[in-house]
Parts: C-alpha cells; structure tokens; sequence
C-alpha cells in the first residue's frame, strides 16, 4: 500500500508525456503532410512549444499570485481596523439584541469584539510557521521535480516522434473487440467531456465578465481576483456563486450598507440569469 504513491509518481511523467502525446499528435501529422517538416523536427517543436508555455503560465502566475499576496499583507492592518469597526457598529446597533442572548452566547462576542486584533495576529504567527516548513520542504524538492519534468519532456517527444508505432504495436497485441470498445469509448468520452467543459468554461468565462464589471463599478477592493474566484467556484459542482455572494450580502445587511447589499443581490439575480440563459 505504501509503495503505490512512489509508483504513481515514478509513472506519472509518463502518463502526462502519452497524453501529451495523444493531444499534439494531430498537429504534428498536420506539420508533416503540410508543410513537409519531419518528424523529429515537428515533434521537437511541439516539445518547445508546450514548455515555453508552461514556463510563461507559471511565470505569469506566481507573479500574480506574489503581488496579490503583498498587497494583502500590507492591507492586513486596515483589515483588521475595519473588522473592529464593524463589530462595534453591530454591537451600538443591536445591543438590546444582545441583551435577550443567553449570557455565553453575548460574552462570546463581546470577548471577540475587545480582543479581535489579538486573535487575528496570532492566528496569522501560528499560520508563518507551516509555511516557512511548505517553503522548506518545496525548496527540497526541486531537483526531485526539475527531473521529472525533464523525464515529462524526453518521454513526450519519444511518444510524439514514435506515436505511429506505438499505436501499431498496441493494435497488434489487443484483441479486436476490447481495441473496438475502447475506440468507442474514447470517441463517446471526448465528445460528451468536450462538449461539457466548452460549455461551463463558456459559461465561467461571462459570469467572469459580469462579475468583474459590477465589482468595478461598485469600486470592490482586487475587483478582478475576486471576480475570478467567484467564477471559478461557479465552475465547481459543488459550490457556486452564492458561496461567496450570499455571506457578503449578509455582511453588509447586519452592517447597515443596505444599497450595497441591493446591488450584490442584483448582481447575484444577473450570474444566474446567464448561467440559466447559457446552459
């Protein structure tokens, strides 16, 4: 049972390279009987391509991701004086509320109001720990990762260059019915899989769209980033857009900032209305 994880990740720059390979394979066939480029060549410019991409979405998104985290560091401290803030209009506002709670349930809030500013600073020392050690450990493993990615490459251009043989060679050892059902399989699978993630990546795509616009409008702090997170949780199954909208709109209800909770609201009516429009 502990063996299995080392298998999987020993293979695992293989199986990535052969669906490498199975993607880029009409496109080398097309470089070939086209534009008459051999090969090796067409199968190593495939190889180039997919790393210098790679290279630049990872590039391009640890930069995001690093600035994103700065900016949110330096504002911790703004954050932090607003939260306490608006615990203590909550508490002006409702205090004959907090008057008919249960006397835990008021000292609860009243005990999180005075030391907010305490519990979010050593929540934030205990979080610096683990990610010094997640920093440790990442730094450790780059050689480990640099050869693998190295073994992902040269497997994925054998694969390309020898894509037709290899196929040969497994229609040869496979029996006719089990090589038919695959074939089958696989078509139905691309077909129905591709039609689904057109769809929802259509669909996060313009709940993308309207959510960045209004959150602009509406002068919402990394309008963008936000807009994105939102729209990417709308893509998963199980959450939504309300995951985010619905607590937010809460939020500035109990607050009092009654106008912008309208306006969430509409623009929570105005994703689904796509969403419901574009499926």
């Amino acid at each position: 049972v502990f063996i299995l994880p080392r298998l999987a990740m020993y293979f695992l720059p293989f199986v990535l390279a052969y669906v490498i390979a199975m993607i880029a394979n009409p496109a080398v066939s097309f470089l070939q009987r086209r534009i008459s480029i051999k090969r090796t060549h067409s199968s190593a410019l495939i190889v180039v391509v997919v790393l210098l991409l790679i290279i630049t979405i990872i590039y391009w998104s640890i930069t995001a991701i690093i600035g994103l985290a700065i900016s949110i560091i330096n504002d911790i401290p703004s954050y932090i004086q607003n939260l306490t803030a608006t615990l203590d209009s909550l508490y002006v506002r409702y205090e004959g509320l907090f008057d008919m709670l249960p006397v835990e349930i008021a000292s609860g809030f009243l005990e999180l109001r005075d030391n907010l500013s305490k519990i979010l600073t050593d929540m934030l020392s205990s979080l610096a720990v683990p990610t010094v050690d997640i920093s440790m450990s990442a730094v450790k493993s780059v050689p480990g990762l640099f050869i693998n990615v190295l073994i992902f490459f040269i497997a994925a251009f054998c694969f390309i260059f020898q894509w037709e043989n290899i196929q040969k060679v497994i229609n040869e050892h496979m029996p006719k019915g089990i090589a038919g059902y695959i074939d089958y399989l696989k078509n139905d699978t691309r077909m129905i899989l591709g039609s689904w993630l057109k769809a929802q990546f259509k669909i996060m795509g313009v709940v993308f769209l309207v959510l960045a616009i209004a959150f602009m409008i509406l002068r919402v702090k990394y309008a963008i980033p936000l807009a994105f997170l939102t729209a990417f949780l709308d893509f998963l199954p199980a959450f939504g857009v309300g995951f985010i909208m619905w607590p937010w709109i809460v939020i500035e209800l109990l607050s009092g900032r009654f106008l912008m909770a309208l306006w969430l609201a509409l623009v929570y009516i105005i994703t689904q209305f796509v969403r419901n429009t574009l499926q």
